[in-house]
């Protein structure tokens, strides 16, 4: 009987220890696995489930602190510039979004997981990293109180990790400057520089700058951003630190144009600009709007100038206001959850450019309305290329229609597309392309390995994926909405879409599909021997004697061909710019003013027949159409301003440059500097000026690159910026 007690005792006792090292061990074993997940995109939600049966099941054992830890960091989402309200950036310059990210719900979680660990499990060495990541996420959400919070018991408590006290401090210097505490912020230089004397020395000096800029210490300011430059990191490779000293340059030269601007403006009465957004009349709260600084000095426009952009958000009525604003060319960029998003559009785009006088005020609005529904061709349909019709609902107040269509390329690493206006000024909700506006080319693309060949075929090619929208337009030309949205950044798969068949191949077609081009050349050109007027065949010799071999004259031959057979505006403009190409200006002169009256208002065209009067050496025609260019508001050359400057007339290329969209020309704000001084001192071009500069205007592949040359240094940076642009 008592073996038998000890038997049974044993026996428990074995229970008891498989089940304490289940205890144990199952926790381990759930971790690893979540862990496994978390490495793959789509096994992601896997993952957050096992990481929350841990911290359910198993509270007391070792992996739960862990476990949460990762719950909280895979829900949150990733930080987008200053952005995370939501998953679709839209400037004037770009519309961008950040991929997977997650809206409301995912932030809340993520917040009150971080919080529960800080709260039960406070030795964890995991909740060390807590204050940081709370911080910066408070900080996205514009909620400065609960991040400066956060981030200052990062700063305190942290002392077994010296990089997240580093981390909450650089965080610090960011958020007051944001709050408009800039004494505080230079507290936190001093302090980040004192513990971390090595590290971020130049970015330290731009945020320094920025905290006596808003001080209104200008001079100050002036002095910390030239330092900048002069304390960037040696230990860089050769390539990295001219990368990073371009990068640095463009932001000191972008603060100095700032500091500058503030500091004329110093007693001014500051500008507002307020307005609402809605969606159907209904209003949105928590949409971010930024105020993008367009007195910039940078080529371009990237996603990390968010960081550094002010922002506000809508309230419970829709309405936003930025203040504080000093006078000068600012415009506005929003950032919306993609719920909000998804079936709409924004009207009006946030195309326009607010100039901001002494005191001004300005009100906008924005509204989101529904996407246009369209009706043929129905979504994945397949299509035979000798026609296309499309229709799509109308839409009231529409006085007309524009037509847009790209094809779609299909990766590994993604699905993109770009797309033209094929079609202008419908004024029904019904269109029929023929095969003759099929064949006319809106675009030709290329890869690392030259032309690609689906692009050489026109609007459309046999066996592609396509895309397309419809816009809508009122009497004035205003925006009324579109097919598409921003369903590409959303879901690509609610596209309007079609696919052609690939029936009909000729050989020569294949053969440039197999980018054996010469060869295509030759079959084509045999076959317009017994059919001289085939529009395909004909097309795409024009195109690839263009795009492929850049024989112009050849191309040229083919696109007068073209044109008699057809009439069409686009082949008028093919053989002007054959002729322009080729450096056969005199011949291009009457094609292009063809097209110039053909096509009023078109700047490119203006700028190419200036440019092609002054290289023949008519100056007063040059100067005319390089103005007519200029006063479409649309142009992206800088010839008019390099004609005035070789002319010594800098307070006319100073005014010109102002007339110039900004949208192109961010990278030439150093210039009006430039043109601002010389204008001030009335300096006299030296000798050889205005030779150099028609020079350059009339061959800019050979003066590119330009080596100094002048006793003045503002002539040396001028020539520079001159070269680059042309």
């Amino acid at each position: 009987m008592a073996k038998f007690k000890v038997k049974i005792i044993n026996m428990v006792l074995i229970i008891l220890l498989i089940l304490l090292g289940t205890y144990f061990l199952l926790p381990n074993l759930l971790f690893s696995m979540a862990r496994s997940y978390a490495d793959e995109p789509e096994q992601k939600e896997r993952a957050q489930i096992l990481y929350q049966r841990i911290v359910e099941y198993f509270p007391k054992s070792y992996s739960a602190p862990e476990a949460l830890y990762w719950l909280a960091l895979s829900i949150e989402p990733p930080s987008y510039g200053s952005f995370s309200g939501g998953g679709i950036i839209i400037t004037r310059h770009m519309t961008t979004s950040s991929m997977n990210q997650m809206e409301g719900v995912g932030i809340d979680v993520a917040i009150n997981s971080y919080k529960t660990l800080l709260e039960k499990y406070p030795n964890s060495q995991y909740a060390e990293f807590v204050p940081l990541r709370l911080g910066e996420l408070y900080y996205n959400l514009g909620r400065f109180d609960d991040a400066e919070k956060y981030l200052l018991q990062g700063l305190k408590n942290d002392n077994k990790r010296k990089f997240i006290s580093s981390e909450c401090n650089y965080k610090l210097i960011e958020l007051y400057l944001k709050i408009h505490q800039s004494e505080k912020a230079l507290e936190m230089v001093h302090l980040y520089r004192t513990n971390n004397p090595n590290s971020m020395v130049s970015n330290l000096y731009l945020l320094e700058g920025d905290a006596y800029r808003k001080l209104g210490e200008y001079k100050k300011a002036e002095a910390t951003y030239n330092k900048v430059l002069d304390n960037l990191p040696k230990e860089l490779p050769k390539e990295d630190f001219k990368a990073n000293r371009d990068f640095l340059k463009e932001e000191v030269d972008a603060r100095l144009i700032k500091n500058k601007l503030a500091e004329e403006n110093n007693e001014n009465e500051k500008g507002v600009i307020k307005g609402t957004v809605t969606r159907e009349g209904a209003p949105l709260e928590r949409v971010q709007i930024f105020l993008i600084d367009e007195n910039r000095a940078r080529e371009g426009f990237s996603t990390h100038e968010f960081q550094d952009a002010p922002y506000v958000f809508t309230d419970l009525w829709g309405r936003f206001e930025l203040t504080g604003i000093i006078p000068g060319s600012y415009s506005l960029g929003l950032g919306l959850p993609k719920s909000y998003l998804d079936g709409y559009t924004l009207v009006p785009r946030p195309d326009a450019k607010f100039d901001i006088s002494v005191g001004d005020e300005i009100t906008t609005s924005y509204q989101l309305v529904p996407l246009i529904k369209t009706l043929e061709p129905q979504k994945g349909s397949y299509l035979e290329l000798d026609s296309l019709t499309f229709s799509w609902e109308s839409v009231v107040e529409a006085a007309y229609y524009q037509l847009e269509m790209g094809s779609i390329q299909r990766r590994e690493n993604g699905v993109g597309y770009g797309s033209s206006v094929v079609k202008d000024k419908i004024n029904s909700n019904k269109i029929t392309l023929t095969q003759a506006d099929l064949a006319q080319s809106k675009g030709i693309s290329f890869d690392d390995e030259g032309v690609i060949p689906s692009s050489l075929f026109g609007i459309v090619f046999p066996g592609g994926e396509f895309v397309w929208n419809i816009k809508a337009f009122d009497k004035n030309d205003n925006y009324l909405g579109e097919s598409s949205g921003y369903q590409f950044h959303i879901d690509k798969e609610k596209l309007s879409t079609f696919f052609t068949a690939d029936e009909g191949l000729t050989d020569g077609d294949r053969l440039v599909m197999e980018r054996k081009y010469d060869e295509a050349i030759i079959w084509y050109e045999e076959y317009l021997l017994n059919n001289s007027s085939n529009l395909h065949v004909l097309n795409m010799l024009s195109n690839l004697y263009n795009y492929h071999k850049e024989d112009w004259e050849k191309s040229k031959d083919y696109y007068e061909l073209l044109y008699s057979l057809t009439n069409s505006q686009m082949y008028l403009e093919r053989i002007a710019l054959s002729l322009y190409h080729a450096g056969q200006y005199q011949d291009a002169i009457p094609y292009l003013k063809k097209v110039v009256e053909e096509h009023k208002g078109n700047w490119y065209f203006l700028n190419s027949l200036g440019r092609s009067y002054i290289i023949n050496g008519d100056l007063e025609q040059g100067e005319r159409y390089l103005a007519d260019s200029v006063a479409t508001g649309q142009c992206s050359r800088i010839d008019l301003v390099i004609l005035k400057a070789s002319q010594g007339k800098w307070q006319e290329a100073y005014s010109i440059l102002h007339k110039l969209d900004n949208k192109y020309l961010n990278n030439f704000a150093p210039l009006e500097l430039i043109l601002k001084d010389l204008t001030q001192e009335k300096v006299i071009a030296p000798i050889g000026w205005q030779e150099f500069l028609l020079e350059l205007i009339k061959n800019p592949k050979v003066t590119k690159e330009i080596d100094k040359q002048w006793d003045n240094p503002k002539f040396n940076e001028l020539a520079r910026i001159f070269g680059k642009s042309i």
